[in-house]
């Protein structure tokens, strides 16, 4: 995931708003949620790291953050789920709860930390099936488990329900990664028919068609590094027609397929 590693230095921009700060206005006004979006906003605009989505990055790094608040709270707050459950019972629509709750449990721990993982995650999913919400790292459900299955479903049910919609269906790619990859590069390949001229289309597919190429054996493993790399280099043609210098973490994802791909052909 270097691409989220590439926005962690955009993280210091939300570092206000802390466990403590949270845990003090547990109750507070969801406008917080705003507040939170238009902070990390103003940082992202004078350090644009992927300038074409800046909604989806500001998204990116508040729903993480706020995901990392929960998982800290664990422990240290015991009682900040009970808090949570009961306030989303008068407000079930409050997304800052959500995606703490999200943090808070674990996707790995008890049967009932999953269970109440995944009800949170679901809830995610089903409100911001085009934003990035859906996508922070805590918020998948896990393939393999008890809920993988469902969301898998739900991803097909919305990619035939909103086929011209190339947000939803670049989720819906990214999502089925590593359970139906004929469906993920079907549905990579058509948000990219819907804007040829998106950067970010062009860069995760380039990333799939190389995880992808990682799990075969040549000479299958070269014809999709070779895709990956076509995909990628037209990534960073889009970014430079547009003046945008390219993070290093973008330019080094870029060259690897290219060089897997000759590796490969080797073989």
């Amino acid at each position: 995931m270097r691409a989220i590693l590439a926005l962690a230095a955009l993280g210091a921009t939300i570092a206000a708003w802390g466990s403590a700060h949270f845990r003090a206005g547990i109750v507070e006004d969801d406008a917080a949620l705003e507040a939170r979006r238009a902070a990390v906003r103003e940082g992202f605009r004078k350090d644009p790291v992927w300038p074409e989505d800046e909604e989806r990055t500001v998204d990116l790094l508040v729903g993480t953050r706020l995901e990392s608040i929960g998982y800290r709270l664990r422990r240290s707050s015991p009682k900040l789920a009970s808090a949570l459950e009961r306030r989303l019972l008068a407000r079930p629509d409050d997304a800052t709860a959500r995606l703490v709750l999200i943090g808070y449990y674990s996707p790995f721990g008890s049967e009932r930390d999953r269970r109440d993982h995944d009800r949170h995650a679901r809830w995610v999913l089903e409100h911001y099936p085009g934003g990035e919400f859906s996508m922070i790292p805590g918020a998948l459900i896990q393939p393999g488990t008890a809920g993988a299955a469902a969301a898998l479903a739900f991803w097909r049910e919305q990619a035939r329900l909103h086929p011209t919609d190339p947000e939803i269906l670049g989720n819906a790619a990214e999502y089925s990664d590593s359970q139906d990859r004929a469906f993920s590069a079907r549905l990579f390949e058509r948000a990219i028919a819907l804007e040829p001229r998106r950067c970010r289309w062009r860069y995760e597919a380039g990333l799939f068609y190389s995880r992808w190429a990682g799990r075969e054996r040549p000479p299958r493993a070269a014809a999709l590094f070779r895709l990956a790399a076509a995909h990628l280099r037209v990534a960073l043609a889009l970014l430079d027609e547009k003046g945008v210098a390219a993070s290093p973490y973008y330019r080094a994802d870029i060259a690897e397929p290219a060089r897997l791909a000759a590796r490969a052909g080797r073989s």
